[in-house]
């Protein structure tokens, strides 16, 4: 675990140092925020306890970056953090109150996930762009990393459909097209959704121990709905 202090990481240091004008929040403080987040309408009500939910929670993700950042090949301690907060501005607006889910950990899985998904932009595929997806290969231009030896070996588990389906939808630097993945296979989006669950369950127990505390980081499904899930 790589410690934040003056020496190492004399920007961050400071930050933490300023950081201490928003202390974490009491659980009366934090009810009474909450509150005013389940009330969207009444605007300056919700932005100013949107904002206080942030700034309270910024020194959490200095914490996770102590804990996680040799988990991540290539990415500095200062770009998790920058990467996280991001993802904490951009992101709340998808946190629902009412569901009960504390902010804090609703808000761990949504850094997490965000920040590998922009380590992933970085893999860049020796492919021709022209060609079918079907004869994607395995090499990468770059020194293979942990992550992506171990994501591969697990890969050779799947059948070569599942693993066409993969290829289709994840190694491409573009967003996952469902719709025309399902169109060029001639299935429904329903029913390649089911096909990627059960290609997710054949997966992770391969990658079971790749985690953040008690939390699957990889092999999860996708959508906006999925950041409260528990399996």
């Amino acid at each position: 675990m790589s410690k934040i202090n003056e020496d190492n990481h004399p920007g961050l240091y400071r930050y933490r140092q300023e950081l201490r004008q928003y202390p974490e929040l009491t659980e009366e403080q934090y009810r009474s925020v909450i509150a005013d987040l389940k009330k969207p309408e009444v605007s300056s009500r919700y932005e100013a306890a949107r904002e206080k939910m942030i700034c309270s929670h910024l020194e959490m993700i200095l914490s996770m970056a102590e804990q996680t950042i040799d988990l991540y090949y290539g990415l500095s301690m200062e770009d998790y953090v920058g990467l996280g907060s991001l993802a904490m501005v951009e992101r709340f607006d998808r946190f629902k109150p009412e569901k009960g889910i504390p902010f804090a950990a609703y808000m761990k899985k949504v850094i997490v996930r965000y920040i590998y998904a922009n380590v992933k932009k970085h893999v860049v595929w020796e492919r021709d762009e022209d060609i079918d997806p079907d004869s994607i290969g395995m090499e990468y231009s770059f020194t293979r990393c942990y992550l992506v030896r171990r994501v591969e070996e697990a890969l050779q588990e799947l059948t070569p459909e599942e693993f066409r389906i993969i290829r289709m939808l994840f190694y491409t630097s573009a967003e996952p097209n469902y719709q025309a993945a399902a169109r060029t296979l001639r299935r429904t989006e329903r029913g390649l959704h089911a096909t990627l669950e059960e290609i997710y369950k054949k997966l992770r127990p391969r990658l079971k121990d790749l985690c953040y505390g008690s939390k699957r980081m990889y092999i999860e499904p996708k959508g906006d709905e999925d950041e409260y899930s528990t399996t």
